[in-house]
């Protein structure tokens, strides 16, 4: 999953997808940025992966959600060249709401 400049069409269809996740999940979604469909490990550049990591905090905010970063892994292959790709796991999870 890349999540880099969406088109605000398309920001509105990661909502929309991110709120199905959070009612299935229970208030709560894992992301996987830098991995595709297939489940291979592709990764982001550092810039790319910053870039998905605010898009993700964008979405959750819409949607009174926070996120964390669990864990960053970098590809195999790429480690500390300067084009090192990375992946990350990220958990979205729904704020409670306080009110009665």
């Amino acid at each position: 999953l890349k999540l880099v400049n969406p088109s605000p069409a398309r920001l509105i269809q990661l909502v929309t997808q991110l709120k199905w996740r959070l009612q299935e999940g229970q208030g709560e979604a894992i992301y996987q940025i830098g991995v595709e469909d297939n489940g291979m490990l592709a990764g982001l550049t550092r810039e790319e992966l910053n870039m998905s990591l605010n898009t993700l905090k964008r979405m959750a905010a819409k949607l009174g959600s926070e996120t964390t970063v669990l864990r960053e892994q970098v590809v195999d292959g790429f480690v500390g060249e300067d084009n090192e790709r990375v992946v990350a796991e990220v958990l979205v999870r729904k704020v409670a709401d306080d009110q009665p």
